[in-house]
């Protein structure tokens, strides 16, 4: 998945993190307009490292939320004195 920043299109995004090191780019063998791309194994790394991050977030957001009405109605959001 790519996520795109202001001020930058998706080829310069790319570029970027192939000079970075966790994705390479290989040109498809049948059709030399198509571009492949692929997780380094420091992209793995770096995959793998994000996604226990994002686990461990959600766990610590759960615990902070645990006991309170998250499904409740919008007025449970609004600021205190309103």
């Amino acid at each position: 998945m790519l996520i795109g920043e202001s001020g930058t299109n998706p080829s310069r995004l790319v570029e970027r993190v192939v000079v970075a090191g966790p994705v390479e780019r290989r040109t498809d063998a049948e059709d030399r307009r198509h571009l492949q791309l692929g997780l380094t194994p420091e992209g793995r790394r770096l995959a793998a490292a994000a996604a226990e991050i994002e686990e461990l977030l959600y766990t610590s957001m759960d615990a902070a939320c645990e006991g309170l009405d998250t499904d409740g109605p919008e007025r449970d959001m609004a600021p205190a004195g309103t």
